[in-house]
């Protein structure tokens, strides 16, 4: 994406020259995700099965790792039987208020959706976070395409895939399109309280 500079190391995004927040921040931010349930481990073998995913859907060879073994099944059946066809995969887009890297977009049973793949448990937060992706997907479109598509358009659904480490996977949609007015409001918040502190309101 064009003026859109992402710091894998650092995790941090710079649009037009101007440092923006990620989906990550703001939910962090504003309450919406507790930080405290995140572990080492957990950041580890999410890591772990995000990357072998990733390359598994790019047709990239990688030497499985034990641990992985049983997530990289769920997400082979979940491919099987939802016919789960990747379009972008993991790839980081802006608009001038937040950034973040959705994990893939594509056709499940042949329906625009935004997939989220979690090794860990799946929050309500998971609705929001996907519907901020939603945002970015369809400005990332318009740029390439030179189109406008509006933000409650209502093709692309929104799916949360849990992976679990017995091989199965859990498939949740989220149906509420208000979660996209609730993230809008936190990004509004979000800026707001920022300017708050640099004396801008």
């Amino acid at each position: 994406m064009e003026n859109l500079i992402f710091n894998e190391e650092s995790h941090l995004y710079t649009y037009d020259g101007k440092r923006i927040p990620s989906v990550s921040n703001i939910l962090l931010d504003e309450g919406f995700i507790n930080a405290q349930w995140f572990t080492e481990e957990g950041r580890r073998r999410g890591t772990d099965v995000h990357a072998t995913i990733k390359n598994h859907c790019l047709g990239a060879h990688c030497m499985l790792k034990e641990s992985v073994v049983p997530y990289f099944s769920a997400f082979k059946n979940f491919q099987n039987d939802c016919d789960w066809k990747a379009e972008i995969i993991e790839e980081p887009m802006a608009c001038d208020q937040y950034a973040g890297t959705a994990d893939q977009f594509g056709t499940l049973n042949g329906h625009l959706s935004v997939l989220d793949i979690k090794s860990g448990v799946i929050s309500r937060a998971t609705g929001l976070q996907l519907s901020a992706y939603e945002k970015l997907y369809w400005i990332y479109k318009s740029k390439v395409n030179g189109t406008i598509k509006s933000n409650l358009n209502p093709l692309m659904k929104r799916f949360a895939l849990q992976l679990t480490d017995t091989g199965r996977y859990i498939l949740t949609e989220f149906k509420d399109r208000i979660d996209r007015f609730i993230w809008d409001s936190a990004v509004a918040i979000w800026w707001f309280k920022k300017n708050m502190r640099n004396g801008k309101q």
